[in-house]
């Protein structure tokens, strides 16, 4: 299923909007469509990817995504949440030399 992703063939490809954005390796199933609050798919449609979290960052030394999944224990609607643990990294430039790390703090998008 993920080898006919239509958002993963766009970021392979490259090119605006997608060049500026990764994303972790998928190792949940797809997280839509559900019959309604039940974990059953709804094969009136496809089941799908329709939930993602990308990242973006022209270097991967400001951020580390921990955790990528999604929670099949939740059962409302039709969608799965996915949800990623990254770790931030606060970064300064100092005239003429690399980046130092200054600081980190961690967050977890829905």
């Amino acid at each position: 299923m993920l080898a006919k992703d239509q958002l993963l063939l766009k970021m392979t490809k490259g090119g605006f909007p997608f060049n500026e954005f990764t994303e972790q390796p998928i190792t949940f199933g797809p997280s839509y469509r559900f019959k309604k609050d039940t974990n059953d798919y709804d094969y009136k449609r496809l089941p799908a990817f329709t939930d993602r979290v990308l990242t973006s960052g022209r270097s991967e030394k400001n951020h580390e995504v921990l955790n990528y999944e999604s929670n099949f224990d939740v059962k409302w609607g039709d969608h799965k949440p996915v949800f990623a643990q990254i770790e931030v990294r606060e970064l300064a430039i100092k005239q003429g030399e690399a980046y130092a790390e200054q600081s980190t703090s961690h967050c977890c998008l829905l």
